[in-house]
């Protein structure tokens, strides 16, 4: 088992080698969100209680060990002005995580867009279903039992009639 603390990503791999089960797992940054659209930190946990936590992100047991990597919830904004406060810009730490921290707002706010666009797109979808519905009742109530049903009949006789021979032709 290979136990990692500092590369700021998050990440378990198992494997065999020679028929024994391996992990290589690694904390995330305790920090700063990890994942995609979450705003908790990640850290790695070794213990020879063999039960999952109960928030355990996701574990392995090999042997008498099991390992899991947990969250770490803060208050990403409280979390934010504590690292301003403590690392002024321009500093080494302020140009190495305001990226990340700055990267990380945008591509929430660019997931929070994206859900609401697809709301947006769902209720639509709805709304043309319903109107699609909507104006096939009303074709069927012109077209089949309306107007235009007994114009057609109407149509029929009249053409049947215009080819029926007259007495005035005889």
């Amino acid at each position: 088992m290979f136990t990692g603390t500092h590369t700021g990503l998050p990440y378990a791999l198992d494997f065999l080698v020679k028929g024994r089960r391996r992990l290589v797992i690694n904390n995330g940054t305790a920090g700063l969100g990890n994942f995609v659209g979450t705003t908790f930190g990640v850290i790695a946990r070794l213990s020879s209680d063999l039960q999952p936590p109960a928030d355990s992100l996701y574990g392995i047991t090999i042997g008498g060990l099991r390992c899991d990597a947990l969250p770490v919830r803060f208050d990403p904004v409280r979390w934010k002005a504590r690292f301003l406060d403590q690392w002024p810009r321009g500093s080494p730490a302020h140009r190495s995580h305001s990226t990340w921290i700055t990267n990380r707002e945008a591509l929430n706010a660019t997931l929070d867009l994206q859900r609401d666009t697809a709301r947006q797109l769902d209720v639509a979808r709805r709304q043309a279903a319903s109107a699609q519905r909507l104006l096939g009742r009303r074709m069927r109530a012109i077209y089949m039992d309306g107007p235009a049903t007994r114009l057609s009949g109407e149509v029929k006789q009249a053409a049947q009639a215009s080819s029926a021979p007259t007495r005035a032709a005889e």
